[in-house]
């Protein structure tokens, strides 16, 4: 991109000394060689010309697309996405505009004062977070960048959900047995509406099972499937585990496990290892062959499903599994109904790409 196509010093200050003695709103047009729009600032913008006459202005570029890997890098199987409103505000509300794609998919903010920062809001229902790295990743409405003054552009992941596959992507494995939406002991119901009864799954017993079952060789690496910091890492009746907390009151576990690579309070980056599988525990039911006990856990309590349920949700399984009242013998978690009605707990999508954890970092 040329930088003196972009760059421009603010040449209207007397204008803006007028308009700010007013008290009036000052009104930044664009240029007449783009498509015509007006961006409306408030008199913050006058004061903040008037005493710094050689505030320079450029054209930011912004494109977005759907960040599957949860990297912050866009790949070959990741799209653009260029059918949403973008709402780009400095965080000294000294500018705000909505912005959409123009021709060729990319958004524009032109005429906005560069060097400082602002916040970025992708207005979607679909996407919750933004990647900025395998080591970051913030809430869609908290994302704050620094617009530079040298060529300024910023290429944004967005993603629906914050996990990727706790497994490599060179991993073989079985998933055993999903999350368990019937509190009824003797069944189950998974995410894609697979229900039946417990007795019959191929290995192992795990009756109202509060997560996810990755059947592996022992001795797998487990890698951490979102950036985050090890919570704690220990053993109980279940086997040893490790906890890492992420920035959204959310944490994430891996049961069974042989070993743990990290420590307490280390920071971890999507894709780390973080663990070796194995089949530890006391209760031969819950641990009698090699797999990765997966679980998610919101606010210190609730466990809760990775997958956005595909089946009705009903009265009976309007609940969630209560991780603060771990029976002590078995490890095991005790069903709670819902008696609320909403269903911000049971339906949200928390995989990077709707209910599909196969992108991982190798």
């Amino acid at each position: 991109m040329n930088r003196r196509r972009f760059l421009k010093y603010a040449v209207a200050s007397a204008a803006v000394v007028g308009a700010s003695a007013l008290g009036l709103d000052y009104l930044v047009t664009q240029n007449s060689s783009h498509p015509s729009k007006v961006i409306s600032t408030t008199a913050a913008v006058s004061q903040s010309l008037t005493t710094s006459p050689s505030l320079l202005l450029a054209d930011l570029e912004l494109s977005l697309f759907a960040d599957w890997h949860g990297d912050g890098r866009q790949q070959a199987d990741e799209p653009a996405i260029t059918n949403i409103p973008v709402e780009i505000t400095g965080l000294d509300n000294d500018y705000r505009s909505i912005l959409m794609a123009e021709s060729g998919g990319t958004y524009w903010a032109r005429n906005i004062p560069v060097g400082k920062q602002y916040r970025i809001i992708p207005k979607s229902d679909n996407f919750r977070y933004v990647a900025i790295s395998n080591s970051q990743f913030t809430g869609i409405n908290d994302c704050n960048e620094f617009v530079d003054s040298d060529e300024p552009s910023l290429h944004l992941g967005l993603i629906e959900g914050f996990l990727t596959l706790p497994a490599q992507p060179t991993t073989h494995f079985d998933i055993d047995r999903f999350y368990d939406h019937d509190p009824d002991p003797q069944k189950y119901l998974w995410w894609n509406g697979v229900a039946g009864y417990d007795k019959e799954l191929g290995r192992g017993y795990s009756p109202n099972h509060p997560g996810v079952d990755y059947y592996m060789v022992e001795g797998t690496p487990l890698p951490s499937p979102a950036p985050g910091v090890v919570d704690s890492v220990g053993e109980d009746e279940g086997g040893k585990y490790i906890f890492v907390r992420h920035t959204n009151d959310l944490k994430t576990s891996c049961g069974h496990i042989s070993s743990a690579v990290v420590k307490e309070g280390d920071l971890v980056a999507r894709g780390q290892i973080i663990a070796i599988s194995g089949k530890s525990g006391k209760n031969t039911e819950l641990a009698n062959y090699p797999h990765n006990h997966f679980q998610l856990i919101y606010h210190e309590r609730y466990a809760i499903d990775p997958y956005s349920p595909e089946f009705t949700i009903t009265q009976q399984n309007r609940g969630y599994y209560d991780a603060s009242r771990t029976d002590p013998a078995t490890g095991s978690f005790p069903w709670i109904p819902l008696t609320l009605s909403d269903e911000s707990l049971i339906v949200p999508n928390y995989w990077t790409k709707k209910n599909d954890p196969q992108h991982a970092l190798g």
